[in-house]
C-alpha cells in the first residue's frame, strides 16, 4: 500500500486512522506490525485483504488496485490469494476439524472428495492427523489454532494476514504455533499484528505504526 489514508465514520463523524501510510511485504517475508491500540494495525489488515478500500492512496493485492474493484471482485481476489488467522480462531463449531479445513477449498470450487483429501493432508502437516473428526469444543486452544493454520495452508495463499493469532495462548503454545506457521507457510508473504514483543521476534522485519495526533 502506498500513501494510504483511511478514516472510519462514526455517528457521521470521521475518525482518521491512517494518514499517508506506506507499507509493503514480499513473498517469504514475515512482517510484524506493532503499535498502540487505535494506531491502525487491524485497519492495515482489512485494507490489505480488500475488506476496506482507502480514502486516498493505493492498495495493491495480487497486482490489482483494490479501489478499482467491486466488492464481489475483491471477495474473489481475497478467496484466491489471502489467508487469515485470528486470535479467536473463527472455526465453525458444528463442523469437525477436517470439515472446517475442507470448507475453504470447497468454497473455491474444489470437488468434495479432493477437498477432503487436501484437508486431511493439511491437518497431517500441522500434526493433527489424529484429531480430524473432533469438533472445535473438543480441541485445546493450541489445537484449534493448528486447525486455523491448516485452513490457511490448504488454500496455498500468497498473502497471510494474522491478527493477534497467539493472544489467547500461553508462552509455550505461542512459540509452538509460530514455529509451526513458519515451517508450513514458508513462501507466503506474512503480516502479523501483535502487541507482544516476543511474537515480533519471529518476524524478519518490524513496522511500528505511527499514532495520529
Amino acid at each position: 500500500m502506498h500513501e494510504v489514508s483511511f478514516a472510519y465514520l462514526k455517528k457521521k463523524r470521521r475518525i482518521p486512522v491512517l494518514d499517508g501510510f506506506s507499507f509493503e511485504v514480499g513473498q517469504g517475508e514475515w512482517v510484524a506490525l506493532l503499535g498502540e491500540s487505535g494506531s491502525g494495525k487491524s485497519t492495515v489488515l482489512a485494507l490489505a485483504a480488500g475488506l476496506e478500500v482507502p480514502d486516498q492512496g493505493k492498495v495493491m493485492l495480487a497486482g490489482q488496485d483494490t479501489s478499482a474493484l467491486s466488492p464481489s471482485q475483491r471477495a474473489g481476489l481475497r478467496l484466491s490469494h489471502v489467508g487469515q488467522i485470528f486470535q479467536d480462531f473463527r472455526l465453525f463449531p458444528e463442523l469437525t476439524a477436517a470439515e472446517n479445513v475442507a470448507f475453504m477449498v470447497r468454497l473455491g470450487g474444489t470437488p468434495g472428495a479432493e477437498a477432503q483429501e487436501r484437508a486431511a493432508q493439511a491437518l497431517r502437516d500441522v500434526g493433527l492427523n489424529n484429531r480430524t473428526d473432533h469438533k472445535p469444543d473438543e480441541l485445546s486452544g493450541g489445537e484449534r489454532q493448528r486447525v486455523a493454520i491448516a485452513r490457511v495452508l490448504v488454500a496455498s495463499p500468497s498473502l497471510v494476514l494474522a491478527d493477534e493469532p497467539t493472544g489467547s495462548l500461553d508462552a509455550d503454545r505461542r512459540d509452538e504455533i509460530l514455529q509451526l506457521a513458519l515451517r508450513v507457510l514458508p513462501q507466503a508473504a506474512f503480516v502479523l499484528v501483535t502487541h507482544d514483543p516476543e511474537v515480533a521476534k519471529y518476524a524478519s522485519r518490524v513496522v511500528t505504526m505511527p499514532t495520529l495526533s
